[in-house]
């Protein structure tokens, strides 16, 4: 594995979001069956992420890390 440094800042108001995108970066659709998927909304609920913080942060992630979001339905859980 290839450690990278951020293209953005990380902070303590944008942690949850950036290890969420890391997360749907390195993994595929295809990893996320209902019980992963229920631990993956249950981290969404508790860290408050958002669409908003999502499409803020987006960018700075390959297209892989939004394709693997949407492909895997776990944007649905997403519901802020």
């Amino acid at each position: 594995m290839l450690l990278r440094r951020a293209r953005t800042a990380i902070n303590s108001s944008n942690a949850a979001t950036m290890s969420f995108l890391e997360l749907m970066n390195f993994t595929d659709a295809g990893f996320y069956d209902a019980d992963r998927k229920k631990i993956v909304a249950a981290f969404i609920d508790k860290n408050g992420i958002t669409r908003k913080s999502i499409s803020a942060y987006s960018p700075y992630f390959p297209d892989k890390a939004m394709r693997t979001l949407v492909e895997s339905e776990v944007i649905y859980n997403v519901t802020r």
